[in-house]
């Protein structure tokens, strides 16, 4: 195949099937669950119709669902890591995998510093998040 068949061929391939890019996550979060779930999927139904009715009402129950499912995952997530921690409470191995485990992005864009409070022990983590443009 000549120089000038290839660009015509690849020109109608790039035309007809681009190639696409899609994101995957890294790993699954154990404490979304599945009632979690189909409420994410509720707050993206409430998302479309307040941006197709641009309604000021639809917008409110929107954020107002928004925050609330945020929250619900928040508290989910801390639960779960609370548990692993309290778990694994001897093993330092482990519990090293744990608190790594919160930091598993790759494309991160802030700092944060997350407290874990177990019983009478409490644990600073800070998180360092670097963006790897």
């Amino acid at each position: 195949m000549g120089h000038l068949e290839k660009s015509i061929f690849f020109n109608a391939l790039n035309k007809h099937a681009p190639l696409r890019t899609k994101r995957i996550r890294a790993s699954k979060s154990p404490w979304i669950t599945l009632q979690l779930k189909k409420r994410v999927h509720c707050k993206d139904v409430l998302k479309v119709r307040a941006i197709r009715s641009g309604n000021a009402c639809d917008w409110m129950i929107f954020k107002k669902f928004r925050n609330a499912v945020n929250s619900e995952i928040e508290q989910a997530k801390e639960k779960f890591f609370k548990n692993a921690l309290r778990e694994n409470e001897g093993n330092s191995r482990m519990t090293w995998r744990i608190i790594n485990e919160l930091n598993t992005s790759r494309k991160i864009h802030s700092s944060s510093a997350k407290e874990i409070k177990l019983d009478n022990f409490r644990l600073l983590l800070m998180i360092i998040f670097l963006t790897l443009d």
